[in-house]
């Protein structure tokens, strides 16, 4: 069967949602070009991977109208949390229904 892929992104972040697992990226400003030789570390995006086996629960609600925010519960007792802005109820309602069929398709609870 074909793989669900759950994507939703703003300008500042991102949450990917696959077979593998969830990944928020938090992209930086200002980043200079990849190929610049006095690239600055600080001004990297930062990614965070987290595989299923680490998962114990994952749950998106809604914050402030139009904002998803998703929340990870690993099995280490830690949790992380990426909120992205769909700018209008109708966009997020989209992510809503992709997040729910992503999780029900890959969370084992």
């Amino acid at each position: 069967s074909e793989e669900e892929v759950f994507i939703a992104a703003d300008s500042d972040s991102s949450i990917l949602v696959d077979a593998d697992g969830v990944m928020f990226t938090l992209y930086r400003t200002g980043t200079p070009d990849r190929g610049a030789k006095d690239e600055d570390p600080e001004q990297a995006d930062v990614e965070a991977e987290f595989s299923w086996s680490e998962i114990a629960d994952a749950t998106g609600r809604t914050v402030r109208r139009t904002r998803l925010l998703v929340t990870l519960a690993l099995h280490d007792g830690s949790s992380y949390s990426c909120e992205i802005n769909a700018r209008r109820a109708a966009h997020l309602h989209t992510w809503h229904q992709g997040l729910a069929g992503a999780l029900r398709r890959y969370l084992r609870r």
